[in-house]
């Protein structure tokens, strides 16, 4: 934006992480800090890392843990029921730099704590003492002081050193333990032969870095086959001062006090927890092969996965894949979710299969009959889970999916246990349909659904509220037979018949192709009217409830993902009302 005014001006970056184009606006105090002689992209991505934190309902606070000792971390705004899960850093930068690719994913699971270790980011102490065991207990202050009793933890590099100690000191509050490329089995000549690898004299210049050429040594070892051919000196300095350089003193007394391979022998004491440990498989730091040792040293009840194509940072590196892993450990027997779901007799009630509907794209999934509906769709999914041996299953359907788990659960409501419908208008009418055709400016449903032309798309853009790919044209004749074949929105009468399960509407507050209404009717039985009484049964029968999402439109599982799961979930694993 080339408009300015006397004292600032406007900037918009352009970031790119993992191809994935995204506008960024800095927040006021990046963008004033650029108008000074001091203009810094470190800073300014750094207010990048902090917004993704912040989109996920976590908020940075300060606490006094004792009278010499301040920590800073991020936790919820609000109170939450998820069990506990705390992130714990590595050397380099602080929790923003190290998480952002786990807390989105991670907080609608979790609630998440995020501390910046002693003398890191904002967190400081007036104590001599500098070992990992003391950030260990410095952090299970922290959650003694917040009330967090029992948590699980996950530690990367430096971080596993604390994670660690935390389980060996408290392994009635530490439930399960993520260990991340951490060798807490690292002896004295690991640390030489890593020198000699890095070609450096000294462990304090790959661990902290006070040049550009050791930063690129640094970085080279973290991230060796990505790492680009060609970084300018000026933003290595400019990560040199924002990120080394802060407390460099007290950080490079915390490399010297940490007890890790100072040794020849290993000296670990088992753990009692479920620990699962995550590897890069070409780490050059912390090589894989101190990943299988430890495995073998640290408890009986231990998981390990490798990573391919991952170096030191594999949070950063594959976060899709990691992600995975974690939340796959972490939701074992013993997870929150089995604990929610049980019945009185603490036998597992678990959701055996959820199915999730959408209107497009449709893949992979061919048929040679002639039967177009929506029922025709129920019927073949029904078929499908008989013969996959699931017996009973809850169902989620958006949009056109609606109309199709609507039918499943009118089918076989012994079968079908609770129901999720999104944004998807059962009751629809013609006349409705016409004055979405009138609104949208075109001429026939099959543009709003299936366009094919890009004057078509951008009118689908426009009345959605997103952009889709390119992934109309296949098997375009059968998807518009499709929608020809739907039953629904062809007749002036709604004929509805009344579900046996339990049903939860979700409705994108702003929805331009179904409207909101339609939501409130199919719900209530008649038209909304804020100040009319709602009658006893609605269309879809007795033991229906409806969520709104405020600021969202036609997909709200993907316009805010977060509120959308939280909301699915509350459902699923409440018990039933019935």
């Amino acid at each position: 934006d080339h408009s300015k005014s006397s004292s600032s001006f406007n900037i918009h970056i352009y970031i790119l992480p993992f191809n994935k184009l995204e506008l960024y606006t800095p927040p006021p105090e990046a963008v004033m800090a650029t108008s000074s002689s001091c203009f810094s992209l470190v800073s300014m991505f750094e207010s990048y890392l902090k917004n993704t934190f912040t989109s996920t309902g976590l908020t940075p606070k300060s606490i006094d843990i004792d009278s010499d000792t301040t920590l800073h971390y991020w936790s919820p705004k609000q109170p939450s029921k998820l069990p506990p899960l705390v992130l714990l850093h590595g050397f380099g930068g602080h929790s923003v730099w190290q998480w952002s690719k786990q807390v989105q994913c991670l907080s609608s699971h979790f609630t998440l704590y995020v501390p910046d270790l002693i003398f890191f980011g904002k967190s400081i102490t007036k104590s001599p003492e500098r070992s990992e065991v003391f950030q260990a207990v410095s952090m299970g202050k922290l959650l003694e002081l917040l009330g967090v009793a029992r948590y699980s933890v996950l530690g990367t590099s430096y971080g596993g050193f604390v994670a660690y100690h935390m389980a060996r000191l408290w392994p009635d509050r530490v439930e399960k333990v993520v260990i991340v490329n951490s060798a807490i089995n690292l002896r004295r000549k690991d640390s030489e032969e890593l020198m000699k690898k890095a070609k450096i004299e000294k462990i304090e210049s790959l661990f902290m870095p006070d040049s550009p050429a050791e930063l690129r040594t640094c970085l080279r070892l973290i991230n060796h086959k990505r790492f680009p051919i060609y970084i300018p000196e000026f933003l290595l300095n400019d990560v040199l001062n924002k990120l080394c350089n802060e407390n460099r003193k007290e950080k490079l007394e915390l490399l010297r006090g940490t007890t890790v391979g100072k040794e020849d022998i290993v000296s670990i004491l088992p753990l009692q927890q479920e620990i699962l440990i995550v590897w890069g498989e070409d780490d050059p730091i912390f090589p894989l092969e101190k990943g299988y040792d430890l495995k073998e040293l640290i408890g009986d009840k231990v998981t390990m996965k490798v990573m391919l194509k991952a170096s030191h940072t594999p949070q950063s590196e594959n976060p899709k894949l990691f992600n995975g892993i974690v939340m796959k450990f972490l939701f074992g027997r013993t997870n929150h979710i089995n604990e929610l779901a049980s019945n009185s007799e603490g036998k597992d009630k678990v959701p055996r299969a959820l199915l999730c509907f959408m209107s497009a794209p449709m893949q992979k999934s061919v048929t040679k009959s002639s039967e177009r509906s929506e029922i025709f769709q129920a019927v073949s999914v029904g078929k499908l889970l008989e013969l996959l041996g699931v017996t009973t299953y809850s169902v989620m359907g958006t949009s056109y999916g609606g109309f199709v788990a609507y039918h499943m659960s009118r089918i076989w409501p012994d079968r079908v246990e609770k129901v999720v419908i999104a944004n998807s208008a059962l009751n629809i009418t013609s006349k409705d349909v016409e004055e979405l055709l009138k609104e949208a400016n075109i001429e026939n449903v099959e543009s709003v659904f299936l366009p094919s032309s890009p004057a078509e798309l951008l009118t689908f853009s426009r009345v959605i509220e997103m952009r889709l790919q390119n992934l109309c044209n296949e098997n375009r004749k059968e998807k518009l037979e499709l929608l020809k074949g739907t039953t629904v929105g062809k007749e002036d009468t709604i004929s509805i018949l009344p579900l046996q399960q339990e049903v939860l509407l979700i409705w994108g507050e702003n929805d331009a192709i179904f409207p909101l209404e339609k939501g409130y009717e199919l719900k209530d039985g008649h038209e909304h009217d804020v100040l009319s009484i709602n009658i006893v049964f609605g269309l879809l029968g007795e033991k229906v409830r409806m969520e709104v999402m405020l600021k969202t439109s036609h997909t709200p599982q993907l316009e805010n993902p977060k509120q959308f799961n939280d909301i699915v979930m509350k459902f699923l694993f409440a018990e039933s009302s019935s």
